[in-house]
C-alpha cells in the first residue's frame, strides 16, 4: 500500500513537459516583406484561374510517386511518435507453458510426468524526471517536421505541374508564332523571286531570304521538341503514360495581378521554415531526455505465477509478487554527461539553421519580387520596341517594293521584328515562371491523402477542360 501511495505521488510529480523554444527572429527589415502584404492561399495554383491546371494538380497530388513516398514517411513518423509515447503506459505480458519429463532405469518401467505453468507480469516506469514525456514530445515534433516536409513536396509537385502546363501552352503559342513568321517570310520570298526573275534584284537577295526561312524552320523543329518534353514532364509528375494525357491549349493568355509586397507571417509559415522550427523543438526535447537519463529510474513490477501437473489446478495455485525497483547509473565514464552536451549543441545548431532558413526564405521572396517587377518593365519595353520595329519594317518594305530601298535595310528590319516577337513571348513566359516561383515561395502547401494504388494498374486518361 505504501508503494502504491508513493507511486501516485510520483505520477503527479512526473507530469512535466518541455516548453518550446522561441528563438529571437532575425530582422526582416524590407520594403517587400510587410505584415499587410500578399499571402497566397494553400492551393496557390488556383490563383491562375485555370480549370485544366486545377485538375492536373489534383491528379498529381493523388498519383505522384514522390508525394506518395513523402506520405509514407509521414506515416512512419506517426508510428514513431506513438512508439515514443508508449512508455507512459504499463506493460503486461502473459505466459503459459507445458513441460514433460520421462525417467527410465534398468529393469524398471518408464515413468513420466507432465507439468503446467502459467504466469502474468506487469511493469511500469514512473516518469519522475519527465524522460518519457520528453520522448513523446520529441516524437511529436519530429512528426510535425515530417508533415511540413510533405507540404513542401506538395508545393514541388504542384509547381512542376504548373510549370510544365504553362510551358506547354507557351510552346504552342511559339509554334503558332513561327508558323505566322514563316508565312510572312515565304510571301516576301515569293515577291523577291519575282523581282529577281525580272532582273531587278541580285540573286543574293533570294539567298538571304531563303536563309531566314531555313532559320525559322529550324527554330520550329526545336520548338516542337520542347513541346514534347513539356508533355512528357507533365505525364511524369502525373505518374501516367504520355499517351493517356489529352491536352487542350488555353483559349486566353495568362493574366497576372500586380504584387509588390508579401506578408511577413507567410514566410514563417513556409513548410521549410516550419520543418526547421519543429526540428529545433525536437532537438530541445532530446536535451530533456538526455538530462533525465542521468538520474535514477523508478519502476514498479507485479507478477503472478503458478505451476501444477493439472492445468485445471494451475489457476488455483497463484503466487504473487509486487516489487519496486530503482536503477541508478553510478559509473559510465562520463557518457551521459557527454550526451547532454551533444544534444545541447544540436539545439544550438538547430537554432542557427532555423534562423538561416528564415533569412534565406525572405531573400528568395525579395529577389523574386525584384525580378518580377523588372521583368514587367522588360515586357513593356519589348512591346514598345516591337511596335516601332513593325513600323520600320513596313516602311522599308514599301521603299524596297518601289525599287528605291536597299534589301539589307529591309532584311534587317524584318529580322528585328522576327526576333522581337520571339523575345516578347519569351519575356511573358519568364514573368509566369517568376509568379509560379513566388507562389511556391510563400504557400504553406497541402497534405492531401494520395491514391496509394500501384502505378502498374490501368490508369484513366487525363482529359481536362480547356
Amino acid at each position: 500500500m505504501r508503494i502504491l501511495i508513493c507511486s501516485g505521488l510520483l505520477l503527479t510529480l512526473s507530469a512535466c513537459s518541455v516548453e518550446p523554444i522561441q528563438p529571437d527572429l532575425p530582422p526582416l527589415d524590407s520594403p517587400y516583406v510587410q505584415p499587410q502584404g500578399f499571402a497566397p492561399q494553400q492551393s496557390w495554383w488556383q490563383h491562375f484561374g485555370d480549370a485544366a491546371l486545377n485538375e492536373f494538380v489534383r491528379l498529381g497530388l493523388q498519383r505522384n510517386l514522390d508525394y506518395q513516398a513523402a506520405f509514407y514517411r509521414l506515416q512512419q513518423s506517426q508510428a514513431s511518435w506513438d512508439a515514443n509515447g508508449s512508455g507512459q503506459y504499463p506493460t503486461l505480458s502473459a505466459s503459459l507453458n507445458r513441460s514433460s519429463s520421462r525417467t527410465a532405469s534398468a529393469g524398471t518401467a518408464t515413468t513420466s510426468s507432465d507439468s503446467w505453468s502459467a504466469g502474468l507480469s506487469a511493469s511500469y516506469e514512473i516518469d519522475f524526471w519527465g524522460s518519457i514525456a520528453a520522448q513523446k514530445q520529441q516524437g511529436e515534433f519530429q512528426y510535425l517536421s515530417t508533415e511540413a516536409q510533405l507540404r513542401t513536396m506538395s508545393n514541388t509537385v504542384a509547381g512542376e505541374i504548373t510549370t510544365a502546363w504553362f510551358g506547354w501552352n507557351i510552346e504552342q503559342q511559339t509554334l503558332a508564332l513561327y508558323q505566322r513568321q514563316i508565312e510572312r517570310v515565304e510571301a516576301t520570298l515569293k515577291a523577291i523571286r519575282g523581282r529577281y526573275a525580272r532582273g531587278k534584284v541580285e540573286v543574293s537577295d533570294v539567298w538571304q531570304q531563303e536563309q531566314t526561312l531555313a532559320e525559322l524552320q529550324g527554330n520550329m523543329a526545336q520548338s516542337k521538341a520542347r513541346l514534347t518534353i513539356y508533355q512528357q514532364t507533365l505525364a511524369l509528375w502525373l505518374a501516367m503514360p504520355v499517351g493517356d494525357l489529352v491536352l487542350t491549349p488555353r483559349a486566353e493568355p495568362v493574366t497576372l495581378d500586380d504584387i509588390t509586397k508579401v506578408n511577413s507571417e507567410s514566410l514563417q509559415q513556409r513548410p521549410d521554415v516550419l520543418a526547421a522550427y519543429f526540428a529545433l523543438q525536437s532537438a530541445h526535447a532530446g536535451v530533456a531526455v538526455a538530462q533525465a537519463n542521468r538520474y535514477p529510474r523508478f519502476t514498479l513490477g507485479a507478477s503472478y505465477t503458478a505451476s501444477d501437473e493439472s492445468i485445471a489446478n494451475v489457476f488455483d495455485n497463484w503466487a504473487s509478487n509486487l516489487v519496486a525497483g530503482l536503477v541508478m547509473p553510478l559509473i559510465d565514464g562520463g557518457a551521459r554527461r557527454a550526451e547532454v552536451r551533444r544534444t545541447e549543441a544540436v539545439v544550438k545548431e538547430s537554432i542557427a539553421s532555423y534562423k538561416q532558413t528564415l533569412l534565406a526564405a525572405a531573400q528568395e521572396v525579395e529577389a523574386l519580387l525584384v525580378n518580377q517587377q523588372q521583368q514587367q518593365v522588360l515586357v513593356d519595353s519589348l512591346n514598345a520596341q516591337l511596335a516601332l520595329a513593325r513600323k520600320t519594317q513596313a516602311f522599308q518594305e514599301r521603299r524596297y517594293g518601289k525599287g528605291v530601298g536597299d534589301f539589307i535595310e529591309m532584311a534587317s528590319a524584318q529580322q528585328s521584328v522576327l526576333q522581337l516577337e520571339r523575345q516578347v513571348l519569351a519575356a511573358r513566359w519568364q514573368s509566369i515562371q517568376y509568379r509560379i516561383q513566388l507562389y511556391r515561395a510563400l504557400a504553406q502547401g497541402v497534405t492531401t491523402q494520395p491514391s496509394l494504388n500501384n502505378i502498374n494498374n490501368k490508369t484513366e486518361s487525363a482529359e481536362v477542360p480547356s
